[in-house]
């Protein structure tokens, strides 16, 4: 029930006639490197993000959710429990900002242990994916990423315009 609509991202960077006068094809490929890398790292964070979408971006997938207490080892269970009622199901992962990561991996399972919540990049043998992209310090989700769907309307189209700047 989403209606998908192309969104445009672009980047522009000022490169001098000499730079490129002075160097084989060694710099080229790595300022295409460079511009390809960020625009994926934009892509993912606006993925990630808690923004509402616009005109110009889409939502995030942690707009408008709600936020679970993951203070303690029994309300991880219990967020795993509340989405696997809901039928999801597959190849079950943690998305985790940085911030998420340091708490759950200093977090006892119980007071009766020293077993760890988080350890070896597993959430009580469930994987877990952090990135610096998510932004929300606390934030984590947990589900099958693989139902999430990212459209695409062409490949990334880099135009070297040395007059105009064309966007």
């Amino acid at each position: 029930g989403v209606l998908l609509q192309p969104k445009r991202l672009t980047a522009y960077v000022d490169i001098s006639k000499q730079l490129l006068n002075q160097d084989t094809i060694g710099v080229e490929n790595a300022i295409r490197r460079d511009i390809v890398n960020a625009i994926n790292d934009k892509l993912e964070a606006t993925i990630f993000s808690d923004d509402a979408g616009d005109a110009t971006k889409p939502a995030g997938i942690f707009y408008d959710s709600s936020i679970f207490d993951a203070s303690t080892f029994k309300a991880v269970v219990d967020l795993e429990a509340k989405v696997e009622s809901n039928n999801v199901y597959g190849n079950m992962k943690y998305l985790l900002s940085t911030g998420a990561k340091a708490d759950l991996r200093a977090m006892p399972k119980s007071t009766k242990n020293t077993q760890l919540v988080m350890e070896g990049g597993e959430i009580d043998g469930t994987p877990a994916v952090v990135t610096s992209n998510v932004e929300g310090a606390g934030y984590y989700a947990y589900g099958n990423f693989e139902n999430l769907a990212v459209a695409s309307w062409g490949d990334i189209d880099i135009t070297v315009d040395e007059y105009t700047q064309a966007v």
